[in-house]
């Protein structure tokens, strides 16, 4: 499934919002490259708490394994309710 130019758009548009150029085309080099029109790129969210600043070798660890066994690991950090 490709994406439509008006959908890249929009996504390029929000990622420049929230980073700089230099974030932005990384991360769009990453994940354009990620997908192929017949097997799309298969991701990992994570969401991690404050606590796990005191474990970064295990999460490095997993975030390692993850993308060793072909996921592109997403890691999304408080997140959870206040």
């Amino acid at each position: 499934m490709q994406s439509s130019p008006r959908l890249t758009d929009t996504i390029t548009r929000l990622l420049y919002s929230i980073g700089t150029k230099r974030e932005v085309e990384s991360y769009l080099r990453i994940f354009s490259a990620s997908s192929h029109p017949g097997e799309p790129a298969k991701f990992a969210v994570i969401k991690i708490g404050g606590a796990a600043l005191d474990h970064l070798d295990d999460l490095a660890l997993t975030l390692s394994f993850l993308y060793s066994v072909g996921l592109h690991p997403v890691v999304l950090h408080g997140a959870g309710p206040q």
